[in-house]
């Protein structure tokens, strides 16, 4: 048992269940295939990549973490369609199990891999996109993830936005959103701006090991 310095700073001490990602932590991304994804790519060229990440606070106990993806347009093979995090959600503390929770917004597609889009930072924007994945309920449940970002052109083609070379997935556990506190990436919804967070190639967080700019 384990208790997070990010939960401690929203709700006092909430006791977390160990993580139970290690096993998880290497293994490959698991693609999901459909009439539109006609090729998937690794962007080792720094086509996309995490150019900052953040940890916020929000109401109640409510928790969620949003990355900053930046895109070079000219280096994918056509215009870009959507971008997104492809994952796999994990509820550490069974709280989605019950069928009284079903209806439960926290508990959408817990227990399956499934892809979170983004939405343009400025309006339209093709280079800069958000994307936020909720990672505690306004009652403190807990939500961690393991998954790939990624970028997707009309015509088909997916780019994968892994960790590093080894081409691992991004593990958002709890130990990783204690690290979000100890790199000042972690900040009150009402005291959050962009421009406070640190970019992420000057972090130890392993979201842009390849010092992409």
């Amino acid at each position: 048992m384990k208790t997070s310095q990010a939960i401690r700073l929203v709700a006092g001490l909430v006791p977390l269940c160990g993580i139970l990602l290690a096993s998880a932590a290497s293994a490959q991304v698991m693609f999901s295939q459909s009439d539109t994804v006609t090729r998937n790519v690794d962007a080792n060229y720094c086509e996309a990549f995490v150019e900052r990440g953040a940890l916020v606070f929000g109401n109640g106990q409510h928790m969620s973490l949003r990355f900053y993806i930046k895109i070079h347009p000219e280096r994918l093979d056509g215009p870009v369609n959507y971008v997104g995090f492809h994952g796999y959600k994990f509820d550490l503390q069974g709280v989605c199990k019950s069928p009284a929770t079903f209806s439960n917004p926290a508990c959408q597609n817990v227990g399956i891999w499934a892809d979170y889009k983004s939405k343009p930072f400025v309006y339209e924007s093709d280079d800069y996109h958000d994307i936020r994945l909720d990672v505690s309920d306004i009652d403190g449940d807990i939500f961690v993830y393991e998954g790939v970002f990624f970028v997707q052109t009309d015509v088909g083609t997916r780019y994968w936005v892994h960790p590093n070379n080894q081409r691992n997935n991004f593990l958002f556990s709890e130990e990783f959103l204690d690290g979000m506190v100890a790199a000042k990436s972690a900040f009150d919804l009402n005291d959050f701006d962009v421009s406070k967070i640190p970019p992420a190639r000057s972090t130890s967080l392993g979201l842009n090991t390849r010092g992409c700019e």
